[in-house]
This record gives structure tokens, C-alpha cells and sequence, in this order.
């Protein structure tokens, strides 16, 4: 059996997997560096992938279960003919799935993946304890910094044996933005709010707006990063202290909360604020 057919062979035990993502698996198995694709290396590799994987398979019957057009999260994919974008294509789509599955455990309901429309519109909307939510999904490249490329002092990335580029972590003098998780979160949060709040303008004017922000370590991409590029209390600090900016010296009267999801574990999800407690506009 080569390869490409154990990828294939492997993806058939997997049901949901195979239905929802089977065709983007296929495109990139025709593509160079399958071996290191995001669902393709998983899949090729599967007794120590094993684990990953069937936990995908878990969230994509739970969005079938309960999020309604769960389907319209895959139709939105563009397969390219490139490998590092095809996967970053992967890498965008996982991220709508795990902004579901952190709606669905925070026991949000009605979950309803919004129809792609000619104009902007929301990724989902849901409801908590009545209350009704339009919800905006951005992925993040790191580091965004409020100035327009500003040139690093220093850079160090991490390099698999083949030479891909995993991960690149960089540092900049105290005059320009830094390397602060606050402007990563405040350029995420104001990209995505104005879309977020025309959709609320126009089509329910009582919801509240939630962003959810993920560096795309969403399932299995954190198989090749490392473990310490997200400290959890610095991560939280800084989600809190940009939402409280954005609050107090800009008008964002729709944003309700911000969740940061730095991996796939539950307890790399940041939130500010907690749910249930209101914050003045």
C-alpha cells in the first residue's frame, strides 16, 4: 500500500472526517509535501495521530447535531493549488469548527452557521440564557502589530528537518509596537468588528457581538509548535486589557465578549469577560 492510499484508506474509518473534508484531503494528497499537510500527515500517520483525529471526528458530529447549516462552513473552502495554501485554507475552516465546538461547551444553543451572502454578514449566531449573539470568527497570523510591518531587531524561527518553517517568533525595540499580545488582539477585534456590527444593525438589533479569535492551533497544528509560545496568564491579560481599551476610548457598543483560543485544549480558550457578566458600554 503506498502512502496516498493509506491517507485514503485511514480517512475511510472516519466518517464525518470523510464527509465534510474528504475533498479537501483528496486535493491535497495531489499536491507536494502531502506528508506534512495538516489532515494528510494525521491521517498517513495514524496510530500517533490517532487520538487528534478522532476527536475531530467527535466535533464535526456534534456540529451536525447542533449547529444548523454546520454544512456551510466546508462550502466556503477555496482549494488552491499550493500546499502551505491549501493548508492555510484547512487551518481557516478548523477555525470555524473549533469557534462551534467553544459555543457549543459554553452551552450557547440554536447554534445556526450563517449562509455565505454576496454582502458581509456574520459566521454564526447562537443564543445563551435567551439572549441572542452574532458571532464573527478571525484566524491570526502572529505577530499583527498596529504599525504596518515593522522591522524586528531580532527573529528566531523554528525549522523542521525538511526545512519548512513551523513557527517564527520575533523581538522588537521598546520604539515600535512590540511583540504584545494586546495588539494582536485589538487588530483581530477591530478587523472583524465592523462587519459584526452591520450584521447586527440589520438583522437583530438586541444581539450581542462576540469575536473569536484563534492562531489556528486549533486541532492538530500544535503538533509542530511549540508548547510554550502562549502563556496563559500573559494571554489573558492582554485579551482583557484590549478589550477594556476598546471599550473605554473607541465606540464598540455591540462587543460583548472576545474568546482567544491558543490551542486545542480547553483551558487554552481565553475569554473576557466571563459570560453572565455584563459590561457597561
Amino acid at each position: 500500500m503506498t502512502r496516498k492510499e493509506r491517507v485514503i484508506s485511514n480517512l475511510s474509518q472516519y466518517p464525518n472526517i470523510s464527509k465534510y473534508l474528504g475533498k479537501a484531503i483528496r486535493k491535497r494528497l495531489e499536491i507536494k509535501g502531502y506528508t506534512r499537510g495538516i489532515l494528510t500527515a494525521h491521517l498517513l500517520d495514524s496510530e500517533a495521530s490517532k487520538k487528534d483525529v478522532e476527536r475531530l471526528e467527535q466535533v464535526l458530529q456534534l456540529g451536525e447535531k447542533y449547529c444548523t447549516d454546520f454544512k456551510y462552513i466546508f462550502k466556503e473552502m477555496n482549494l488552491p493549488n499550493k500546499d502551505l495554501a491549501i493548508d492555510g485554507e484547512i487551518i481557516n475552516t478548523l477555525a470555524e469548527v473549533k469557534a462551534f465546538e467553544v459555543l457549543y461547551s459554553n452551552h450557547f444553543e440554536d447554534i445556526k452557521k450563517i449562509k455565505p451572502a454576496q454582502g458581509k454578514t456574520a459566521d454564526f449566531t447562537a443564543k445563551r440564557n435567551d439572549i441572542p449573539y452574532a458571532i464573527e470568527v478571525i484566524r491570526i497570523n502572529l505577530p499583527v502589530s498596529d504599525k504596518k510591518s515593522p522591522k524586528p531587531d531580532s527573529e528566531k524561527h523554528i525549522i523542521d528537518k525538511s526545512g519548512v518553517t513551523l513557527a517564527s517568533m520575533y523581538q522588537y525595540s521598546s520604539d515600535t509596537t512590540g511583540p504584545k499580545w494586546e495588539f494582536t488582539i485589538k487588530s483581530a477585534t477591530k478587523e472583524k468588528y465592523s462587519q459584526l456590527e452591520e450584521y447586527i444593525k440589520n438583522q437583530d438589533k438586541d444581539a450581542k457581538g462576540i469575536i473569536i479569535i484563534s492562531v489556528g492551533r486549533d486541532y492538530f497544528v500544535s503538533k509542530f509548535a511549540r508548547r510554550d509560545m502562549f502563556l496563559p496568564r500573559t494571554l489573558y491579560k492582554s485579551l482583557k486589557n484590549s478589550f477594556i481599551e476598546l471599550k473605554q476610548t473607541e465606540t464598540y457598543p455591540y462587543l460583548q465578549h472576545v474568546f482567544f483560543i491558543a490551542g486545542k485544549l480547553e483551558n487554552q480558550t481565553h475569554l473576557y469577560p466571563e459570560l453572565n457578566k455584563e459590561h457597561s458600554s
